[in-house]
């Protein structure tokens, strides 16, 4: 049986390949539809990552509900709790994503650190949904993009909770070489990386 290390650093590579493609599409074409599936199930992954790590058992019923698996974090990680949805945000997102349809296209949005946590509530909360860009009603979860070339700051908070607890140095450098490969090998990417990911 494979054992929840290797799995854990799988699924740790995994988020940061998509995390890797949100910086691609974010600097070259950030109103992409499939932006929205890759911050959700990068936070997915990087949560289930951190519990296996720890060696903390993965939710056998909703699997993908990144609230549940975070909320296993948190007795040993409690600074997640600043950065998880709360019910507000949870409940006020839906003004802006699914209510275009009613409102047209005329919504004000809120301040930018408000709409970020609006933004992470859709995002986990409609992590299963997002790939498809309908929910089991039928609602269309993907009919607006808000979003800016900056990177989410609570998404990015998130991330890198979990991610510190599984990186290790190897998984660094691999991310390190990826982005040096497109932005160059320079203080200023150094800078960038270190602003992202804390590395």
């Amino acid at each position: 049986m494979i054992n929840n290390l290797h799995v854990s650093s799988q699924f740790g590579k995994m988020a940061d390949d998509f995390f890797f493609c949100i910086l691609m599409l974010k600097s070259s074409c950030f109103q992409n539809n499939s932006l929205p599936f890759l911050h959700a199930h990068t936070l997915e992954l990087s949560a289930k990552a951190a519990c296996l790590k720890l060696d903390i058992p993965l939710p056998s019923k909703n699997g993908h509900n990144i609230l549940d698996i975070s909320s296993l974090l948190q007795p040993i990680l409690p600074s997640l709790e600043k950065d998880i949805p709360t019910s507000r945000h949870l409940w006020e997102y839906k003004k802006i994503w699914f209510n275009i349809k009613t409102q047209g296209h005329n919504i004000e949005l809120p301040h930018p650190e408000e709409l970020y946590k609006l933004e992470l509530a859709y995002f986990v909360d409609n992590v299963m949904n997002l790939k498809y860009g309908f929910n089991k009603k039928m609602e269309q979860v993907s009919s607006v993009s808000i979003s800016n070339k900056e990177i989410n700051s609570g998404f990015l908070s998130l991330f890198n909770t979990c991610r510190n607890v599984y990186a290790d140095s190897e998984m660094n450098n691999e991310i390190k070489e990826k982005l040096y490969n497109v932005f160059g090998r320079s203080p200023e990417t150094d800078r960038k990386i270190a602003a992202l990911i804390k590395i």
